[in-house]
């Protein structure tokens, strides 16, 4: 496993003593939850799928409880924030997957905190998608170890450059790492092996098992999609091969389980992260709606629990209404750390339901949400209104307007608004009440980036856009399209500090003013970039503004830069020959300036 020296990132040694003789098993349950990206309630065997093939799974939701009602958010970074934080996404500051709304609010307590306060290791594997900057990224929330891609898809401005699914550069505890083999068997094997060390020292485990898969680009090798080729699940075989490929390392970790004696006092955990997508056109589970939607298809997702010595088997369903902001209570709730959590939840625990004690919750309203339009300029004022729906009971309020009974109309079909006026009113009134509560207060809340000894790699998905979209991909910095936004700066101490701009990445080795080569990994293939007409790098921050000449031949504008305490904003854009704006540097280090 080759390591890459990283500027950017400030290199962490996390190491776990193995010792000779295992302890016994704490008694507390080590928890494993695996979370999969854009795989719909529909796209598992278990729950009809014609097509689909996942042999592991069913066995899975055969021996669970089964939370046969539950939701996540319309989209990834949403589901994230609200599952690790027990509150409403926008509440911890989620409106987005894009810039700096998809940077989940610092300071706030994670599942991540509350389990390592109770004695438990922590561990993230695989996305993370709330932030790639101090002090957003995992190690910042409360993971002891920490194994990611940054960003929420393969091709991202924010991980390495050229990246591929076939032996990719991860960031490994704060360091870039090159990793043998296909992206997703990485992060169950890796995984696996950070359990076994955990139960060697005879601490409890966290272990938050985020799969990329099967979001796209839908990139598997054959063997996993050539069953699907042919016949109704050709057009998804991509995506069905990725998710065979899920089933059989959800497979192999359940050997694991059993292998090393963790299997009977593990509280296993699968969901996945949002409605479905590729899959849908083939077997959506009788739902209308996929990712994005407020209707029950965009956010209504399967929820298995297995915990043997707990007594959660068995293959029970349990129908009360439930969300991903529940897990972080229920949780803590069953392995005794109720007293770690956080005032303020908006989540509850599940415990009394999941063991048999009670039978209902009391009456709640659940919220969703879908804002991808807020990478807009600042000005835009949201509609509290659209691309949401209100839950409570069985009743489904979309958009303020359209009423659906899902216990007698699942396929929402037939509008019940104008029959029950008082109820639409009494949902609204929910609805207007959450809103005022995060609106304009998160909407509006900055995400400084922390500037303290660490160097740090900022991209304009790290920022709040001025205008139009910020840069998402490596396409995008590859065709030169423009970005123009302002950065959040918080830093903790008077100093020196060196800020040096570039076009392309420093891995690229590539002068500002020239073009790279197309690339073709074994599954990724990027297009030639494309040359900007670079004179010139303006720089405004703490009243400073300084224009500084692109040098002929350099890879890099390089300046020095006294900065104050405080939450700071900054600009740094190319200029062409008439010093119009090109758009923004795609790649700004700040590092502190040696004396």
């Amino acid at each position: 496993m080759k390591q890459f020296a990283n500027p950017c990132i400030m290199a962490l040694s996390i190491s776990a003593t193995v010792i000779a003789a295992e302890p016994a098993a704490s008694a507390k349950p080590n928890i494993v939850l695996i979370l999969t990206d854009d795989q719909g309630y529909g796209d598992l065997s278990c729950h009809g799928n014609p097509v689909l093939k996942t042999p592991h799974l069913d066995k899975l939701h055969a021996e669970s409880l089964r939370l046969t009602d539950f939701h996540a958010s319309p989209v990834c970074s949403p589901t994230r924030a609200a599952l690790l934080t027990g509150l409403d996404a926008l509440k911890a500051g989620i409106w987005s997957t894009a810039t700096d709304r998809s940077m989940m609010l610092a300071g706030l307590p994670t599942m991540a905190d509350v389990f390592a306060a109770g004695g438990y290791r922590t561990g993230l594997f695989g996305k993370w998608h709330l932030g790639d900057a101090p002090p957003y990224r995992p190690q910042d929330r409360g993971f002891h170890e920490t194994l990611y891609e940054p960003g929420g898809m393969i091709g991202m401005t924010v991980e390495a450059w050229n990246n591929d699914v076939m032996n990719p550069v991860l960031q490994h505890n704060g360091r870039a790492e090159r990793f043998t083999g296909y992206r997703e068997d990485i992060l169950f094997d890796e995984a696996m092996k950070w359990m076994r060390e955990c139960q060697r020292s005879g601490r409890p485990f966290l272990t938050c098992l985020a799969t990329f898969s099967p979001h796209g680009p839908c990139l598997v090798p054959e063997k996993y999609a050539a069953p699907y080729r042919k016949g109704p699940g050709k057009r998804a075989a991509d995506f069905f091969g990725m998710i065979a490929n899920l089933d059989e390392n959800a497979g192999r970790l359940d050997a694991f389980l059993a292998e090393t004696g963790l299997r009977e006092n593990t509280l296993l955990i699968f969901m996945t992260d949002n409605g479905g997508t590729a899959g849908v056109r083939i077997h959506n589970a009788g739902m209308r709606g996929n990712k994005g939607d407020p209707v029950e298809g965009g956010h209504r997702v399967p929820c298995f629990l297995r915990w043997p010595a707990g007594g959660f088997t068995g293959g029970r369903d349990i129908g009360e209404l439930a969300a991903h902001l529940d897990l972080l209570p229920t949780l803590a709730d069953l392995c005794g750390l109720k007293d770690k959590l956080p005032a303020g939840l908006d989540g509850v625990s599940l415990a009394p339901l999941l063991r048999g004690e009670v039978r209902r919750l009391p009456p709640r309203f659940l919220f969703v949400r879908h804002d991808q339009e807020l990478k807009r300029a600042d000005g835009y004022r949201p509609d509290p209104f659209r691309h949401s729906a209100v839950l409570t009971g069985p009743w489904r309020l979309i958009e303020g307007r359209e009423l659906y009974d899902i216990a007698n109309d699942p396929s929402q079909e037939r509008d019940l608004a104008a029959q029950h006026p008082g109820r639409v009113r009494q949902m609204r009134e929910a609805q207007e009440a959450h809103w005022s509560g995060v609106y304009p207060r998160t909407f509006d809340a900055r995400r400084p980036i922390r500037i303290r000894d660490e160097p740090v790699t900022l991209t304009p998905l790290s920022a709040r856009p001025e205008q139009g979209e910020a840069l998402v991909t490596q396409r995008h910095v590859r065709s030169g399209q423009p970005s123009f936004a302002e950065w959040t700066l918080q830093v903790t101490e008077p100093a020196r500090y060196r800020l040096e701009a570039r076009r392309w990445p420093a891995e690229a080795e590539t002068a500002l003013t020239a073009a790279v080569p197309a690339f073709r990994g074994a599954f990724m293939k990027y297009p030639p970039g494309k040359t900007l007409p670079i004179a010139a790098l303006r720089v405004r921050v703490a009243g400073i503004e300084r224009t500084l000449p692109c040098p002929a031949g350099a890879k890099a504008i390089a300046t020095t830069l006294e900065l104050p305490t405080g939450e700071l904003r900054l600009t740094a854009r190319f200029l062409d020959s008439e010093n119009q704006e090109l758009t923004d540097a795609y790649y700004l280090t700040l590092t502190k300036a040696k004396p």
